[in-house]
């Protein structure tokens, strides 16, 4: 069954076309790879938020479950996915489960949609599932290796699901992450599931290593499966109307060099006082302590976020955060490297720590995302730019 039937009416719901094209020729039911290269801000998350709601409103034979290197996208994917739903169904907190640690919600994978993290999903290919880690750990150390979980629940999950992998290039800074999410893919591949890998910056080395990953995983176990590589720009595959918008924004760019990010940036912010401003640092450290010299300096509306945050408080600024960017009120939000990705936010000036281009561009994507015509960005430099701690 073609993903367009799966997702009757997307275009009513605001799915932009070549979304549209992309669920008019994918066939969920049926082993394939569909590499998705669209450009920030063009949607890509909602076609996995369209897909979930049809899992559990049409009651679709497969499963939907949503793979995502930071948290700050589960924890987005999954609001959007609740709202979605509660405009929509009455029942629906048995059917989605967001799974990773502190978020029990499908501890084997089993509703039918699941937004889940790298790791979390590698624990499970790896035979090691985070609900029974304890026990299994108990028994080995116990000298019993009989038992390892009920591992095969989960993994059995993935071959009947629609595997959908947001942003993995943001793996590419962690090679235990990459590692890890590299063995996922080849399991899901080699189980039979549908992949859905979506991102704006898939470096064209990467994406090439990981179609020659799904050949040679598919081929072990003789799936079936067909590969299809959307990327903007190629051919007939681009947007007249978002490329109009996107080109008719003015960005006023500056680059400089400081010795310290969070003083320099600091100074900048309070420079915009009267503007939404987001400053992304490269790492917590910096991101914490430009918070405090901002709080120290009198800003007001200041909000710190990054990856080692308790879920509820990363949801509650990110609900704030939100309100002010959709009212255009002035505030100053300080963050890591979750804000690069998945987070729906429109900001009028970016103040950015120098990072690897990847980076750079979906960093960029946060400004005068809603159609604002203006927008200023300010890369500094440091003895230190490195990405060594994203979170």
């Amino acid at each position: 069954m073609g993903c367009q039937q799966a997702c009757k009416g997307v275009g009513d719901r605001g799915l932009r076309p070549l979304i549209e094209r992309v669920a008019s020729e994918l066939d969920v039911e049926k082993p394939g790879l569909v590499v998705l290269r669209l450009p920030t801000g063009y949607g890509k998350t909602s076609f996995f938020v369209e897909l979930a709601q049809s899992t559990v409103l049409e009651s679709r034979p497969y499963k939907a479950l949503y793979v995502a290197p930071l948290r700050s996208l589960i924890d987005d994917v999954y609001g959007s996915i609740r709202e979605r739903m509660k405009a929509r169904a009455s029942t629906f907190e048995g059917y989605i489960g967001r799974q990773y640690q502190g978020s029990p919600g499908a501890p084997f994978l089993h509703k039918p949609v699941v937004v889940t993290t790298i790791d979390t999903l590698g624990m499970h290919v790896l035979k090691l599932p985070p609900a029974e880690l304890g026990k299994v750990a108990r028994r080995y150390c116990n000298g019993a290796e009989d038992s390892r979980g009920h591992y095969e629940v989960s993994r059995g999950a993935i071959g009947n699901s629609l595997v959908f992998f947001d942003e993995p290039h943001l793996t590419l800074s962690s090679t235990g992450l990459l590692r890890l999410f590299l063995v996922e893919f080849a399991y899901a591949a080699a189980s039979g599931a549908t992949i859905v890998v979506a991102t704006a910056t898939l470096p064209q080395g990467f994406m090439k290593a990981l179609e020659d990953l799904y050949d040679d995983a598919t081929r072990r176990t003789r799936v079936r499966g067909r590969k299809i590589v959307y990327s903007y720009g190629e051919g007939d595959f681009y947007d007249e109307e978002f490329d109009a918008t996107i080109g008719s924004v003015e960005f006023d760019t500056k680059i400089s060099y400081a010795q310290s990010f969070h003083q320099e940036a600091a100074k900048e912010a309070l420079r915009h006082s009267d503007k939404r401003v987001l400053i992304v640092s490269n790492t917590r450290e910096e991101a914490i302590l430009a918070f405090k010299r901002l709080r120290a300096l009198g800003a007001s509306r200041v909000y710190l976020l990054h990856g080692l945050m308790h879920s509820a408080d990363r949801c509650s600024i990110l609900h704030a955060l939100k309100g002010h960017c959709q009212n255009g009120e002035p505030h100053i939000a300080v963050t890591t490297q979750v804000i690069e990705a998945g987070v729906d936010l429109s900001y009028d000036v970016l103040i950015t720590q120098a990072a690897p281009l990847a980076s750079i561009v979906q960093r960029v994507g946060r400004v005068s995302r809603w159609g604002e015509r203006r927008g200023v960005v300010h890369i500094i430099e440091t003895p230190r730019s490195g990405t060594e701690d994203c979170a």
